[in-house]
């Protein structure tokens, strides 16, 4: 039987919205319906470096019942990097597979070819050798600091100097800069995004999310008045998962259990272990540590440590880092397993064909992760901890007896 087409999408599906529904339609209408889709996710903990609003295995049945066909997880500590290690982890895995056709994603532009000729000149040795010779120590976050030794590079009136300021547009540049490295045959595809910026609190219309941020806060608002007006406004073949999953509690508490978490955490930490951890230099974990020990409430806690310097998402991914004693070599290597979370009828036909052609394992289930090395495992250690993150906490032990979601359809 001769092989259908695969089309990969890296994703946190955090909830699920409309948007993301509308990229998996257009990317359909674009390559045919037959195109397999299969989605590579994080797991529960995402690029912004919290825990996710639902278990990874509640957003990846969504992910199936919204259209994709065969969900992968992107492990902890990859799922919660920035946009350069998120990317180089993903297109890993999705390279990796074996027969993946095409990576598409969603960026404000939408045009492959212009975000093609700005990777191609972002990995220019002139642009990559005036990067890394900027000091560490500039007072601006990674892309800021690359728009502006981009502008020094090619000036001012550079026809792709405006797409460095969407923040999608820069994950796709991202994707495509990892499958040049990699010199991958796998195609880019870039694809319109719906409705808001990413990092909106509020959606252009009432009827729809179409921003994930949007979507979490109105759950989270609604948990609290135990009511479900806020699922209407998702896609409707995932309500039903979602509304099980509120009423069972499998949804991370409104009281912000994981801040309270690290303050107490780092008020005991080894601060010398802590220095070796990613994200720490430049005196950062002295930081965090002295406000853990002056500051009386999590919420106190987080805002003593914003600076100019660092993006609320860095200081929040610098937290995780440091609780799982996370190390710039183990988030700079490639990811060593995937993890099956979802599939139907049409994922087990990709699967079947990923079996016989992967350079990546491919587990069933978490117990399989305990055959790796220690320093391997840490993904169980993090799950272990966003078990009792839950509004309904779980035990660890869950976790390893849990099977892929399959759905017979």
């Amino acid at each position: 039987m001769k092989k259908r087409k695969i089309a990969a999408v890296i994703c946190e599906y955090n909830p699920f919205h409309a948007g993301h529904a509308s990229l998996l339609t257009q990317l359909r209408q674009a390559e045919g319906e037959e195109t397999a889709i299969v989605a590579i996710m994080s797991g529960n903990y995402t690029q912004r470096g919290e825990p996710a609003l639902f278990p990874k295995h509640i957003r990846a049945a969504c992910a199936i019942h919204g259209g994709a066909d065969l969900v992968l997880e992107l492990p902890f500590p990859y799922s919660c990097s920035g946009a350069e290690r998120f990317a180089n982890a993903g297109v890993h895995i999705a390279h990796a597979l074996g027969g993946v056709d095409l990576l598409f994603f969603g960026s404000e532009c939408g045009d492959t070819e212009a975000l093609t000729h700005l990777a191609e000149k972002l990995e220019n040795p002139a642009f990559l050798d005036a990067f890394f010779a900027a000091s560490e120590s500039t007072n601006i976050g990674c892309a800021q600091k690359t728009e502006v030794i981009y502008r020094s590079v090619y000036g001012e009136k550079d026809a792709y100097l405006s797409l460095l300021r969407e923040p999608n547009n820069l994950l796709g540049v991202e994707y495509i800069r990892a499958l040049m490295r990699k010199n991958s045959s796998i195609r880019p595809l870039a694809l319109s995004r719906i409705g808001m910026r990413h990092d909106t609190q509020d959606t252009p219309c009432r009827d729809a999310f179409t921003a994930a941020s949007a979507a979490r806060a109105a759950l989270l608002q609604e948990q609290e008045c135990e009511c479900h007006d806020a699922l209407s406004r998702l896609p409707q073949a995932t309500v039903p998962i979602l509304r099980q999953a509120m009423e069972n509690g499998q949804i991370l508490s409104s009281d912000n259990k994981w801040l309270s978490y690290c303050l107490l955490y780092y008020r005991h930490c080894d601060r010398e272990k802590l220095r070796l951890c990613d994200s720490m230099s430049g005196g950062l974990g002295d930081r965090i540590c002295h406000a853990a020990m002056t500051c009386r409430t999590p919420s106190d806690f987080f805002a003593a440590l914003r600076s100019k310097k660092h993006t609320d998402a860095y200081l929040r991914r610098a937290l995780l880092y440091g609780v799982f004693n996370i190390e710039r070599a183990s988030l700079n290597a490639p990811p060593t397993y995937t993890q099956i979370l979802a599939m139907n009828a049409r994922g087990r036909e990709v699967l079947a064909y990923a079996r016989k052609h992967r350079a990546i394992p491919i587990f069933n289930r978490p117990s399989e992760i305990n055959h790796l090395p220690d320093h391997e495992k840490v993904s169980l250690r993090a799950d272990s901890v966003y078990c009792a993150l839950l509004e309904q906490p779980s035990l660890p032990s869950d976790l390893l007896r849990y099977q892929p979601y399959r759905e017979n359809t």
